[in-house]
């Protein structure tokens, strides 16, 4: 229940905040969060979180990646075992095990996002990221950029890549920076997109309403009438 509580109070300072629109200087991708002391790079989450800071000191005028603390007691070998072939990868991924990254002190993500276009979506370490956490980068107004990741969200199959979000990897990442800072057009519909995928499925009312059409499909279905493929259909279901 607070959960849900927070989640609403999120969604409303969404809605008095934020438009489709706003005019921000900042043509960036920007993220801020955590990686967990010590460092495990086989963890999912916090190897594509420091493949995501790499980046950003690759590109900064494309980036705007910092973590809330530095890189400490760490694993070299495991880490180097998973980068990528791409030398300016690996170059910086080794400056960051020398001298540590750009960090950054925790604030509100609605305090940071105002001034950016473009937002990044990492999973968390050890696992999927909080829904209603998640729910908040789609509804800034902002371009939603998903880094490749093993988990399933339960709102993943309405969302479609180059249509409510860009999916991207240490390899894609770049290069779809660039197109989307020559491409404004294409970026406003992608903003108004995920802002419109947000209301549509991610808005507390719109969450437990598309749960409860499932669940009355298999309630239906299981007393002789119904149909779970429908119901399941009208979950994952977006409209442009």
């Amino acid at each position: 229940a607070d959960r849900v509580r927070r989640w609403g109070a999120a969604h409303s300072s969404l809605k008095a905040r934020f438009e489709v629109g706003d005019a921000r200087s900042q043509k960036k991708i920007w993220w801020r969060g955590r990686i967990a002391k010590p460092l495990d790079c086989s963890d999912d989450g916090q190897w594509a979180r420091l493949q995501a800071v790499a980046l950003s000191m690759y590109k900064p005028y494309s980036y705007d990646v910092r973590m809330e603390h530095e890189v400490k007691k760490i694993d070299q070998r495991v880490c180097l075992d998973r980068a990528p072939r791409s030398p300016t990868i690996i170059r910086f991924l080794r400056r960051i095990f020398k001298i540590g990254a750009g960090t950054s002190r925790a604030a509100p993500v609605l305090k940071w996002v105002a001034d950016y276009r473009y937002v990044l979506q990492i999973q968390k370490s050890g696992g999927c990221s909080d829904a209603a956490q998640d729910a908040v980068l789609w509804g800034v107004g902002a371009v939603v950029v998903k880094w490749e990741r093993n988990c399933v969200r339960w709102y993943d199959a309405a969302a479609k890549h180059a249509a409510t979000h860009l999916d991207v990897n240490v390899r894609t990442a770049s290069p779809m920076a660039d197109q989307l800072q020559k491409h404004d057009k294409t970026a406003s519909l992608l903003a108004r997109n995920a802002r419109l995928f947000y209301d549509q499925v991610l808005t507390p009312e719109m969450a437990s309403k598309r749960w409860a059409d499932v669940l009355s499909g298999f309630n239906a279905r299981f007393n002789g009438g119904g149909s779970v493929r429908a119901a399941v259909s009208t979950f994952a279901r977006f409209d442009s």
